[in-house]
């Protein structure tokens, strides 16, 4: 569940489970480990640009990230992991129910973003723009050509 979205189950996630702990994994949130979530505990990658945190609350975590260029106000992604896991039936009627319910609202649907995480910087492509965020947390956003964006999406 993710903040200022008004219905519930906007987003799906990975937990993977070694031994009683669960781990989250999810690629979305571009993180260079994975996030163990112990009930009652909370934990962090502790990476720098790359960090995500996650808190405890009655039902799951609230976990903290920082979508693309946006690094200033965190998304805060709520797991109710009392949810349990769902099977491959489940995610394609949600799938397709907020499809339909999302089409003309999401971003997404109006233009490709294209997103690398190396270890010392970010590199994020979209909307014929290019943003370079470094290990310091330093933006800088400039627009390409479509050439250009081609360019940069074979060679970085």
């Amino acid at each position: 569940m993710m903040e200022g979205i008004e219905h519930e189950g906007n987003h799906g996630t990975v937990l993977v489970r070694i031994g009683d702990i669960d781990y989250l994994v999810d690629a979305q949130l571009a993180a260079f480990s994975v996030l163990p979530l112990v009930a009652g505990q909370p934990a962090s990658t502790g990476e720098g640009i790359h960090d995500i945190s996650a808190v405890p609350f009655e039902r799951g975590f609230e976990v903290k990230w920082y979508p693309g260029s946006n690094r200033q106000i965190p998304v805060i992604t709520r797991l109710d992991l009392q949810r349990g896991p769902v099977d491959h039936g489940t995610f394609l009627t949600q799938y397709a129910l907020s499809a339909l319910r999302d089409r003309r609202r999401s971003p997404f649907n109006e233009a490709l973003f294209i997103g690398r995480h190396f270890p010392n910087r970010i590199l994020n492509v979209g909307r014929n723009t290019r943003t370079d965020i470094s290990n310091d947390n330093v933006i800088a956003k400039r627009e390409i050509s479509p050439a250009e964006r081609v360019r940069i999406l074979v060679d970085e």
